[in-house]
């Protein structure tokens, strides 16, 4: 056996270590966006944008846009510069059977 082996063989064993509060070693660290993000990700949106809405009715972010150029998908809520879809709005839609913008606003009128 070499020296450096018999040695620590030969060594009384050390005290275990205190816990590691925190995280576990080798994580990184989240700074204060990514800790804000985390908090709030188990809350269900109420509103989603053009890529997010796209993604819930099963068709592509071009092809949202190109529906909402047409008139063929409900308006969205203006929240300044962006554009976002009610999730509850879009259910209701789809289960309506799609219709145009303009017969959606007819219909929600009629029907609450």
């Amino acid at each position: 056996m070499s020296d450096t082996l018999q040695s620590l063989a030969s060594s009384p064993p050390s005290s275990p270590s205190p816990p590691r509060r925190g995280r576990p070693p080798g994580t990184p660290s989240a700074g204060r966006g990514e800790r804000f993000k985390a908090g709030i990700a188990a809350v269900e949106p109420l509103a989603v944008g053009a890529e997010e809405a796209a993604g819930l009715c099963g068709i592509g972010k071009s092809l949202w846009h190109e529906l909402d150029v047409a008139g063929r998908i409900p308006a969205p809520i203006k929240l300044g510069a962006r554009c976002v879809w009610h999730i509850a709005e879009l259910r209701r839609w789809m289960d309506a059977g799609c219709p145009e913008r303009e017969r959606w606003e007819t219909f929600k009128r009629t029907h609450g």
